[in-house]
């Protein structure tokens, strides 16, 4: 049995119990959207260099166009050749590992064919009237070659910072990677291979 005291003394605590409940029924979901803000924040740098590898991807109707029109095939393998030369050269410069460069720069353009590809099936039917062709080597080229050395170099940066690229940033990849013909099967060998470069 309790005493007169003991129950007056229960009393503020019952009160205080459901102050607190209430209290913790307000504040607890803006505490956990807070929370979740902060884990799936983005990251600026890293959405900087999947936005400009997104506007990479954006030329590959302009390619396919180029190509259609002066009938270039789509695979020019001795190219593709001097561009992985040229990347483990710019690598070693830059102070990346040469061969984990290469393997992002050989998904980028293995990934970039598969959506000329797609382009060229969809011509087939319906003709690009809106698109004007543009000269691959003096027009695209010269904007993808800018692309690709801003891509080297913020990449090298945000590895110098201690960052990396992986898993906690495939989402936002995917997300920023929204051009017409890719798959999610592309994205993920392009991120995958982004992944795997790394600093010398």
């Amino acid at each position: 049995m309790f005493s007169s005291a003991d129950k007056e003394n229960i009393k503020p605590m019952k009160h205080q119990s459901a102050w607190l409940k209430r209290a913790m029924t307000y504040f607890l979901p803006i505490i956990l959207v807070l929370l979740a803000a902060t884990w799936t924040r983005a990251d600026p740098v890293a959405s900087g260099i999947f936005e400009l590898i997104n506007q990479r991807l954006a030329y590959m109707q302009y390619v396919a166009l180029s190509k259609a029109s002066t009938h270039t095939p789509i695979a020019n393998y001795d190219r593709e050749l001097k561009v992985l030369k040229k990347a483990k050269t710019e690598a070693k410069q830059l102070g990346l590992n040469a061969e984990s460069l290469s393997f992002f720069v050989q998904a980028q353009m293995d990934v970039a064919k598969a959506i000329q590809y797609r382009y060229l099936a969809d011509w087939q039917v319906d003709k690009p009237s809106h698109l004007t062709a543009m000269d691959l080597d003096l027009k695209i080229r010269p904007e993808l070659l800018k692309i690709d050395k801003e891509i080297v170099t913020k990449l090298k940066s945000y590895l110098d910072s201690g960052q990396t690229i992986d898993g906690h940033l495939q989402h936002e990849f995917f997300k920023a990677i929204n051009i017409e013909h890719i798959t999610d099967k592309d994205k993920a060998i392009l991120f995958n291979s982004l992944e795997k470069v790394r600093l010398r």
